[in-house]
């Protein structure tokens, strides 16, 4: 079987243009039709080849929709990239004996001009077919060939509109999208706001016992760190969305950190937590040294911890790190409400939970993961996601040695 020089390049080309096995379109229907009643021949044929078959996008006087490649006339005209004509089937040894000549449809003459993209790569033929012997004149042979790269253009047109739908639908998407965001973070504003700018009112009465001034002090610092972490996490994004947001690598002892960053941290949002108990293992060895942020670690591992308590309104939360196989690995596990596996690719997209639209019962604007993925990228960490509904949650981020 004759096989072109770019045979690999010219097949990852004829699969990308995304025809093979589409209906039939009018705009193909007309060229065949025209080049059948040009060439005065009964059947004519836009045939695209892949690995194995010849698929017909457009067949005129012919009732199969594709044959084998190996016994097609067509894979030797994409072989030599120029018209290829058999006179008579019959009397050539390369032809007498295949089946579409001894049986159905009885080929006997055969003309067919390659379709040459932009890139040089033949994604097909366009092909003329007689029953009896014949021979076309210059005039048909120059129409052939101007109706194939007529085909060309076609193909070429319905890939570009493809493109601009799908392009219009992100488009689409992402204004949807920001319109739910802008009304999500309004909400998410003014929530923590308005609930600071009421516990002021009610402190400003002189009345007001010292164990209530004390308890609404506590409910003002909870609204601040709200409101700090949407503002953080939003200045984050736009810092990573604009290249800004740059690691400034040290390497220091992670058993450390952990003791003088993270625990304190645990202590913290186990204070904030309602009905949760917050648990802190750390079983990373002393002089275990890794070379990261130490910034952006403590933001990502915040950002885990606190979107476990934020989706667990009881039971646990455990923040766990060890060293296996040349890498940490810090997990932050939960009892929470657990997240569908069809949506673990969705919530590590901005601005998305994972129920459609926005949870105004959890709050939060939905970037911290994303902020999250984004910096772990930067120093070739990793972030894996074990998640089943109402089973919990684990979100294990590994850093190399």
């Amino acid at each position: 079987m004759p096989m072109p020089e770019n045979e690999a390049e010219r097949l990852k080309a004829l699969k990308e243009y995304n025809i093979l096995d589409t209906e039939f379109e009018e705009e193909f229907d007309r060229i065949t039709e025209l080049a059948s009643l040009i060439c005065e021949v009964p059947i004519s044929l836009v045939s695209l080849i892949d690995e194995n078959r010849q698929w017909f996008k457009s067949r005129l006087g012919l009732d199969a929709a594709q044959t084998a490649r190996k016994i097609s006339f067509c894979q030797f005209t994409i072989g030599n990239l120029e018209m290829f004509e058999v006179e008579d089937a019959i009397l050539d040894e390369r032809f007498k004996k295949n089946p579409l000549v001894t049986g159905q449809p009885g080929i006997r003459f055969y003309a067919g001009y390659p379709l040459i993209d932009p890139n040089g790569h033949a994604l097909g033929t366009l092909c003329v077919i007689d029953t009896k012997p014949n021979k076309l004149n210059e005039n048909q042979q120059r129409a052939l060939i101007m109706l194939a790269n007529e085909i060309v253009s076609q193909i070429i047109a319905r890939k570009e509109r493809a493109e601009l739908k799908i392009a219009k639908e992100v488009v689409k998407n992402a204004e949807q999208l920001k319109a739910s965001f802008l009304g999500n973070i309004s909400h998410e504003v003014r929530t923590p706001l308005q609930g600071i700018l009421g516990i002021t009112e009610l402190l400003e009465n002189r009345d007001i016992d010292e164990s209530k001034k004390l308890e609404y002090l506590k409910l003002i610092r909870r609204r601040t760190l709200e409101l700090q972490d949407i503002i953080d996490s939003l200045l984050d994004l736009a810092s990573l969305e604009a290249g800004g947001l740059k690691p400034v690598p040290k390497t220091f002892d992670l058993h450390d950190f952990f003791v003088e960053i993270i625990q304190p941290l645990a202590i913290e949002k186990q204070l904030a937590a309602r009905h949760l108990k917050l648990f802190f293992e750390n079983e990373v060895r002393q002089k275990s040294f890794v070379t990261v942020d130490p910034k952006h670690l403590k933001r990502v591992i915040e950002c885990l911890v606190l979107n476990a308590l934020k989706f667990t309104p009881y039971g646990f939360v455990k923040i766990k790190a060890h060293e296996e196989a040349n890498q940490f690995r810090i997990s932050i596990s939960d009892s929470g409400q657990g997240i569908d596996p069809d949506h673990l690719e969705k919530i590590l997209l901005p601005f998305r939970q994972d129920k459609e639209g926005f949870n105004r019962s959890t709050g939060g604007v939905g970037i911290g993961l994303s902020i999250t993925q984004k910096m772990i990228a930067m120093w070739n960490g990793r972030l894996e996601i074990v998640s089943l509904p109402g089973k919990g949650s684990t979100f294990s981020l590994l850093i190399p040695i």
